[in-house]
């Protein structure tokens, strides 16, 4: 009897802090060149997407500086790597709308954009903290590879294109280079809410 409670116990912990899985949305396509960086791929499951960086936009005012990665709202993305965040924006204003940036110890930068800004479920713009941003991410926090930072959504300018991702590269000089082959070879990677808590037993915010 004792054996089979400690297997209920055991299963009820796990299911608690096991990140849930989620179904692929298409495959990635075949990279064409090698990866600039290994890194983990940004967001939480597998999706399908095209070499969109540089396409024209505004347009032709401006081209894109980035990859779009299309997924459904409060699909979690994750860090691509370890490092800190260097500084993020909460706000629903500009092109951008909510975005963070996360930065490795070599200088690297890895741009989120987009990120949601709506009630799950619903498209009102309500702008929660916490439906955008993970527990604990200001500038300053570090993370680890895998470790779910925010959410998927529409901010910004993406409120007619849809759900997605705008995921940018920034050299250690601050060249923008194209993502494409670094995320056609990325690992998909997603730590749980336990392995996340083990980090930060005196908190979430480090100094």
């Amino acid at each position: 009897m004792n054996t089979l409670l400690t297997s209920i116990a055991t299963l009820a912990f796990v299911a608690m802090s096991c990140t849930p899985a989620y179904a692929p949305l298409g495959r990635r396509p075949a990279a064409t060149g090698a990866a600039e960086r290994n890194i983990v791929f940004p967001v939480a499951r597998e999706i399908a997407f095209r070499d969109d960086f540089g396409d024209a936009r505004g347009g032709g005012t401006r081209s894109r500086a980035g990859q779009d990665l299309m997924a459904p709202k409060m699909t979690p993305l994750v860090a691509t790597t370890d490092g800190r965040i260097k500084w993020l924006r909460w706000s629903n204003a500009g092109n951008a709308g909510n975005m963070l940036v996360l930065a490795d110890e070599e200088g690297w930068e890895y741009w989120y954009i987009h990120i949601n800004n709506d009630t799950p479920g619903t498209d009102d713009g309500a702008n929660r903290y916490d439906q955008a941003f993970a527990d604990g991410m200001k500038a300053g926090q570090r993370v680890k590879a895998g470790e779910i930072i925010a959410w998927v959504g529409d901010s910004g300018n993406a409120e007619e294109s849809g759900s997605h991702l705008h995921f940018e590269m920034h050299r250690p000089d601050g060249q923008v280079i194209n993502p494409f082959n670094t995320i056609a070879r990325a690992e998909l990677r997603v730590r749980s809410d336990a392995q996340t808590a083990a980090d930060r037993p005196a908190g979430n915010l480090e100094s």
